[in-house]
C-alpha cells in the first residue's frame, strides 16, 4: 500500500499485516484493472460500495448498494451489516471466524 495501514480490520476482512507485507499490485494497478473491467454504463452492485470506491479513489455513477436497498430500521446514518442481511435473506452465516472473505 502507498500509505501506512492503521487498522486491518482483521476480524472482518481476514487480512493481516503479513498478508500485505510484499503486496502486489499497487493501488494504481488495481485502479487500471478495474477501469478496464467496467465502463460508465456498467452497474456496480455491492454493500456499502462508497467505502470501497473512496478507498480506491474511484467515482462511479451507476451503483446499486445493498446498504441502501435494505435500509436500517433506524434510518440514516445507520446501515445494516452485510452479515445480518445475508443471515436474514439467504440464511447463511458469513464474517464470523476472521478468515478472509475474498
Amino acid at each position: 500500500p502507498d500509505n501506512e495501514i492503521i487498522d486491518y480490520n482483521t476480524k472482518l476482512s481476514g487480512v493481516t499485516a503479513e498478508d500485505l507485507k510484499n503486496a502486489l499490485p499497487s493501488i494504481r494497478d488495481v485502479q487500471a484493472i478495474l477501469l478496464n473491467l467496467f465502463s460508465a454504463d456498467t452497474i456496480l452492485i455491492g454493500h456499502s460500495l462508497e467505502s470501497d470506491l473512496f478507498a480506491l479513489k474511484l467515482f462511479h455513477n451507476s451503483v446499486v448498494d445493498t446498504s441502501v436497498v435494505f435500509p436500517h430500521r433506524l434510518g440514516l446514518p445507520h446501515k445494516r451489516a452485510l452479515r445480518n442481511l445475508i443471515a436474514d435473506y439467504l440464511r447463511r452465516i458469513i464474517q464470523d471466524d476472521g478468515k478472509s472473505q475474498i
